[in-house]
């Protein structure tokens, strides 16, 4: 708002949640409680935004093992995201799986309304989640963190690279720089969301 000169306090929420999309995705989730739910993958222009696999797995576990939250994984519809999703659940052994599936955008938004959790790496998914006001995780490498921050309304912290991305660019599919952005730091900032989180 402070942009366009508009004087005016930010909808907290601004993005609405059909109730029929919600009420399918509280009988999907039943009876299991909030969930964080992680969303792994990018676009297929975009690999040099996705974190590990491994990175993804501790995070899970660790976690569960210490909150008993449920850890859910969502899919997207790049050429790749199927795969490590299931990568990531079949290394997390028992500690996160599968988000049902979201077919459309009201499905997925009606997921994260539910969650009390976002992890994820700067992508449409991320932007989704703060927009229904679910505190957001979000992992950056070469992306700039101001034209990529979450709706500021919502809670959120962001994890960036601890080393300077060059000479990872924005075309670097092998995505060097993400993999160094260290697990323990990932577990630290979502215990704090946690910790600070509302149901809703």
């Amino acid at each position: 708002m402070q942009f366009l000169g508009v004087d005016a306090a930010p909808d907290a929420r601004p993005l609405r949640v059909a109730d029929a999309a919600r009420q399918r995705m509280a009988r999907l989730l039943e009876p299991a409680s909030a969930p964080v739910v992680i969303h792994p993958g990018t676009s297929d222009e975009t690999p040099h935004k996705r974190w590990t696999v491994s990175g993804y797995t501790r995070v899970a576990r660790d976690l569960a093992e210490e909150t008993g939250t449920p850890v859910l994984v969502t899919v997207g519809p790049a050429r790749d995201d199927r795969a490590f999703a299931e990568a990531l659940v079949e290394e997390a052994g028992g500690a996160a799986r599968r988000a049902p599936d979201t077919p459309t955008l009201g499905d997925l938004a009606a997921l994260f309304a539910r969650a009390r959790l976002y992890i994820g790496s700067d992508s449409g998914p991320m932007h989704v989640a703060s927009l229904v006001g679910t505190p957001v995780l979000q992992l950056l490498g070469p992306t700039h963190p101001l034209e990529n921050a979450p709706w500021q309304a919502t809670p959120s912290r962001s994890v960036r690279v601890p080393v300077a991305c060059s000479p990872c660019r924005r075309g670097c599919a092998a995505a060097t720089c993400m993999r160094v952005i260290p697990p323990d730091r990932v577990v630290q900032e979502a215990r704090a969301l946690l910790a600070g989180a509302i149901g809703h």
